[in-house]
């Protein structure tokens, strides 16, 4: 009982973030409407420097913050990227968030699993778009 008290007083000090993910992919295939196609597979390492993140992030109080996508590979973070932001038509109000990993931030050691957080500027986890990179 004391540990809920806890956690329930400790929610006043930690403010809910109001944005959540609607969709979220990566791959190398850009759709017209700015939709990125989810790799069926791990992605070729080669090919990694053309991946896009694309993260679809409702907005239910309205306005926004600014954003970033937080590429991390195994675990450690690769790079901090202020993504593209498109504003999307709807209930509720949406904004699509679009990075690619900049090339000099592209490991030697490519391979593994790879996601792509979105945070706001204060560092709160949004959501993640989450992919594998192979041979």
């Amino acid at each position: 009982a004391a540990a809920t008290a806890g956690v329930y007083a400790g929610r006043a000090a930690i403010p809910p973030v109001p944005y959540f993910v609607q969709s979220a992919a990566a791959g190398v295939v850009v759709r017209p409407d700015g939709r990125v196609l989810d790799a069926p597979g791990a992605i070729p390492a080669p090919d990694l420097p053309r991946v896009v993140a694309a993260t679809d992030v409702a907005l239910p109080a309205g306005g926004s913050e600014p954003f970033l996508h937080v590429w991390r590979n195994e675990g450690r973070e690769v790079a901090r990227v202020e993504p593209q932001v498109v504003r999307l038509e709807g209930r509720p109000p949406a904004v699509r968030l679009t990075s690619r990993l900049p090339a000099e931030k592209l490991p030697a050691d490519r391979l593994g699993e790879w996601v792509v957080d979105v945070e706001t500027a204060a560092g709160q986890l949004v959501g993640r778009a989450d992919f594998e990179v192979g041979r």
